[in-house]
Parts: structure tokens; sequence; C-alpha cells
């Protein structure tokens, strides 16, 4: 679908033209800081990467424009190195709202595409977040998160990926530590329809309930990432929180 890019006059169209601008500005920044960084760093450039303020803004901003582009338009001509093939892309769709669009029509939510391997929906409460993710070296993950939202707070989806969001595994655990018993790795309508179940298990408070304990789950989080550093000190000259 390129029809905002026939009709660049139209509030579509000049949006659509506005985030290309936008994308392409962006990434020529990302290129920029990958080669500087790269030329200062030894070994493997990953954590450097992300230990990078500008990189990691930077990141967001250009990933922020291309969904905000599909979004608008349903060209994947721009969509490069996806984590699952594109012949896989119509299947998990429809594992995805057989599953999750079930769960956030029941919740009085509609189901978004923001990518063809991420989807999300709100509730007046929280945002949840259905995700394929390439992790290294070609390995894929299922991902499902949950964030909090805030009274009266505006909500872009387009925007919702790594701000403040909690795996669903964290959720399980932190009401029961042996809840978990899913792979990542596994990407199947059996997964999806596994994951979809646990959130209905444990993450319903958090779904549905203003007064879900939220500051307890993230306090709780808070003590095992405190407990990883102090574990492994290497691993603090990485961390951005």
């Amino acid at each position: 679908m390129h029809t905002p890019l026939k009709f660049p006059n139209s509030p579509e169209g000049k949006r659509v033209l506005l985030v290309r601008q936008e994308c392409s500005k962006v990434l020529k920044q990302v290129e920029q800081l990958t080669k500087e960084i790269r030329a200062k760093a030894k070994g493997s450039i990953v954590y450097p990467l992300y230990a990078n303020k500008s990189y990691v803004k930077a990141s967001k901003e250009h990933e922020s424009a291309l969904r905000a582009y599909y979004m608008a338009t349903g060209d994947e001509s721009q969509l490069w190195f996806p984590p699952i093939p594109r012949e896989r892309w119509d299947a998990f769709q429809k594992s995805v709202e057989k599953h999750f669009g079930k769960i956030a029509h029941d919740l009085n939510s509609k189901l978004v595409k923001i990518l063809p391997w991420i989807y999300g929906f709100a509730t007046a409460h929280m945002i949840a977040i259905v995700r394929v993710w390439a992790i290294d070296r070609g390995i894929t993950v299922l991902f499902v998160s949950l964030r909090q939202r805030k009274q009266g707070e505006k909500v872009d989806i387009c925007d919702e990926i790594e701000t403040g969001d909690i795996g669903l595994n964290s959720i399980v655990m932190f009401q029961n530590p042996n809840g978990w018993n899913l792979n990542p790795e596994e990407i199947s309508d059996e997964a999806l329809k596994q994951h979809a179940e646990k959130m209905l298990e444990y993450g319903k408070s958090f779904l549905t309930d203003p007064n879900a304990d939220w500051a307890g789950l993230r306090e709780r989080l808070r003590q095992e990432r405190e407990k990883l550093l102090a574990e492994n000190p290497e691993w603090k000259k990485y961390s951005r929180h």
C-alpha cells in the first residue's frame, strides 16, 4: 500500500514523507556512531554500542520512524533483516490475532500491527507487546511484555518498544517462581497459545486492575538486577540504568 506517497499534499502523504526524511536522517546518525564506536572498541562492539546513550537514542528514533512509516503505508520494502522470514509473516499474524487478538477484544481493546513481527494493544491500565526478537547469531525469541500505563497517558503504539516494558516471564515468576516453563526460541501457533494462556493466568491483575502491584514487581526486578551486577561487576560499565 503506497497510496500516501502518490498524494504528498494529503495529511497522510505529508506524514509519510516527514517520517521517511526523519528515518533517513537518524539512520545516518546511527551509521556514524557505529563507525566511531567500532574505531575505538576492542573486540565485540555490542556492549559499547548499547552503553552509548547517543547511539541508543538515535537507534530508537530510527526504529520509531521506520515503524511509523510502515504503519502508515504498509510498504514492506524498507523492512530489512526481519527476525522471521517473510514467508512466515502471514502465519505468525494469524496466530497472534487468534490468541492475543481475543484477549484484546475481551478487554475492549484492539490488536495493532506495528511490524509483521510486532503487535500490541492497550487498555486503560497497561500496554502489551508481542514480538519476535533477533538476539544474536540468528537466534530469535518470542517475547511478550507489559508496561504500566499512567492514568490519562496518551499512547503511540508504534513507540511501545523497550520503554519500561516487563517481560511476561518476569510477571509469572513474580507470582510463582516455578511458573515459567516456556521455551522463548519456539515460535509457533502452540507457543503463542501458551504465552497467551500465561498472560491470562498470571497477568490478569496487570491487565485490568488499576491497583496492580507494579511497584512490587519493579522492586523485585531491581533486586535481581543488583544481585546479577554484584556477581558480575564487569557488567556495570555496560549498564544503562
